[in-house]
């Protein structure tokens, strides 16, 4: 049921959402930007792959309704420029 009318009235949700919510993702966005530079940096070490990210994204997804809260999902792209030194 609430899909149903979370569907209908998604503009209006979002719409009070946007006006009566703000929370600042700066903190997590950055932990997981250093998180995901180590992971890539680690690769680099042991596989010989390297993986280059630009024209990095991060921007606001779908919000999606659980039982017990409103879920925000975030969503990341990036164009990959991938250099392979070694092979297996």
């Amino acid at each position: 049921m609430w899909t149903l009318v979370s569907a209908l009235f998604e503009k209006q949700i979002r719409d009070a959402i946007r006006k009566a919510a703000r929370v600042d993702l700066t903190g997590p966005v950055a932990q997981g930007k250093e998180a995901l530079h180590a992971k890539l940096a680690e690769m680099r070490q042991t596989t010989g792959v390297q993986v280059d990210l630009t024209n990095t994204q991060i921007s606001a997804g779908p919000i999606v309704a659980a039982p017990s809260e409103l879920i925000a999902v975030a969503r990341f792209e990036s164009v990959a420029n991938v250099t392979v030194s070694a092979l297996p």
